[in-house]
């Protein structure tokens, strides 16, 4: 590799690294609402701000829905694999929560 490959390398990375920045940074906002959406319709919408607890029972399944302290997670959930648990804590626009064994999707806005 020649010199002006490593250049071309270094100003690669730092672009890259320059867009991930200013969307992290600039673009992605803290929510204020929760779109939970259930079977591809909207089922409900809550306030982020507003400790709360949904329990949503389907003929798919069992999940427990916990909003606190300006983010949302699920708790419980009765699904085999549990990934929309271990998804964690969310709160930035445009993060989600999957539970696709019980066709429920929580979005941020």
């Amino acid at each position: 590799m020649k010199k002006q490959d490593f250049i071309l390398i270094g100003v690669l990375l730092i672009i890259a690294l320059s867009i991930f920045v200013v969307y992290n940074v600039f673009l992605k906002k803290d929510g204020k609402e929760v779109v939970i959406t259930l079977d591809n319709a909207e089922y409900t919408r809550l306030d982020l701000d507003k400790d709360q607890e949904l329990e949503i029972r389907t003929e798919y399944g069992y999940n427990k829905i916990v909003i606190s302290d300006g983010k949302v997670y699920v708790s419980e959930a009765d699904c085999d694999n549990h990934t929309c648990i271990k998804q964690g804590k969310i709160h930035m626009t445009e993060q989600s929560i999957v539970c696709l064994p019980h066709k429920l999707i929580i979005n941020i806005n």
